[in-house]
């Protein structure tokens, strides 16, 4: 394939800058499903410092349902829309936190269960039946252990390797995919866990720098670190490790995987495409570039990010073969130091920057247009300030897909 779905089948992306919350100041995107649902954080409505909220892919906004916090993250958002994440309150205020798995909608949400008796879980990765993973803290000192949550929010503690070089217990589940594999790490090693509990592998070579999980795909590809390094592992936990393709530069980071076991990150101050070889593709710059990071790719091995450009954030995608395109051009008017979160199945991409002197999300739907010409083009959306499921109305910004100048 060559990359962005407009050059394929001739599309039409569709800006949505997602409605800020009645009452928010603030809004951030960093999670899409296959159909376009976002799901972030907004800032500002009272009583609240942050809150869960879910957008519709014409960017109508739901604060996601109130539990007490102060402050609630999101970590995830499946096919159906059901959305994952934690809150809690400041120190002062009883420092309680709690996994919370919501409803579609958000009209209703699941406290998932702690299993460590001290008040204290987090949730972080959700797949597409409602199963989840993170930990719970199981005493003082920080020590915590790796849990699975299912649907109806029962846990199963995952097994643990033993206690940390610290000496105590530091075990996390960090990713799950849909056949309930679990990755993360316990005393410092990199693990596979099924959903029952037991270890499927362990990185028994870890190094004395650990090793960890950050991501797995539906095969049980995972890619993480280990001594430092990024690093794949195939489902049964043989590690590659991932090339580092600048001379002289050491520090490869790597952040997530698709279904091929691709994977995106950064090496240095340049954006990666890592095939499951290891082998790696350097992605293009825009011009003036100084730092470039991918932070998500989907099946076409289309991925998403932001490069640093005369010290401003700029969203930017990249196609397969390494294309850049310069998203603020998408955005148009308004809109500056921006990021690209998430890009889905689809070709979708979530993301976040300042509009109008305000955090705020915006979103790009990927919509099939057989009549625009070879390039395609883009609609811009400017609905940035709707509170409700307003109409969009399009404002025209056409643009050759590729196109990187300012």
């Amino acid at each position: 394939m060559s990359g962005f779905p407009e050059l394929e089948s001739k599309m039409t992306y569709t800006v949505v800058n997602d409605a800020m919350p009645l009452g928010a100041t603030s809004s951030v995107a960093s999670l899409i499903n296959a159909s376009g649902e976002t799901a972030g954080e907004a800032g500002g409505i009272p009583g609240m410092q942050a809150t869960a909220v879910e957008w519709s892919p014409t960017g109508a906004a739901t604060v996601l349902t109130d539990l007490g916090y102060e402050y609630v993250y999101v970590s995830g958002i499946n096919a159906s829309g059901e959305v994952l994440g934690y809150g809690y309150n400041a120190p002062n205020d009883g420092g309680a936190a709690n996994a919370v798995l919501w409803a579609p909608g958000g009209a209703s949400a699941t406290i998932l269960q702690d299993v460590g008796g001290q008040g204290q879980s987090e949730a972080w990765a959700l797949n597409d039946a409602g199963d989840s993973t993170g930990f719970s803290f199981i005493g003082d000192g920080g020590r915590f252990e790796a849990v699975y949550w299912d649907a109806a929010g029962a846990p199963v503690v995952l097994a643990s390797l033993g206690n940390s070089s610290a000496g105590f217990t530091a075990d996390e589940g960090t990713c799950i995919n849909n056949a309930g594999v679990i990755g993360g790490f316990s005393n410092n090693e990199a693990v596979e866990w099924s959903n029952n509990g037991s270890i499927l592998w362990h990185d028994s070579n870890v190094s004395a720098a650990g090793s960890a999980i950050y991501a797995i795909n539906a095969s049980g590809d995972a890619i993480g670190s280990d001594n430092g390094q990024a690093v794949y592992w195939s489902p049964t936990g043989q590690e590659t490790v991932l090339a580092e393709p600048n001379p002289g530069v050491r520090g490869a980071h790597v952040y997530a995987i698709n279904a091929a076991g691709d994977s995106v990150g950064l090496c240095g101050s340049r954006a990666i495409l890592w095939a499951d070889t290891g082998a790696a593709t350097v992605l293009a710059d825009l011009p003036g570039t100084t730092r470039a990071e991918a932070a998500a790719v989907n099946g076409r091995d289309q991925s998403v990010g932001y490069e640093i450009v005369d010290r401003k954030e700029v969203a930017t995608a990249w196609t397969k073969t390494g294309v850049v395109t310069n998203l603020n051009l998408i955005l148009g008017h308004g809109w500056s130091e921006t990021e690209a979160s998430e890009i889905n199945s689809v070709g979708d991409i979530c993301g976040s920057g300042i509009h109008n002197d305000a955090q705020s999300a915006w979103e790009l739907l990927w919509v099939p247009n057989a009549s625009a010409p070879d390039g395609g083009t883009y609609v811009n959306a400017d609905n940035h300030n709707a509170l409700a499921a307003a109409a969009i109305h399009p404002i025209p910004h056409t643009l050759t897909v590729g196109d990187s100048s300012f």
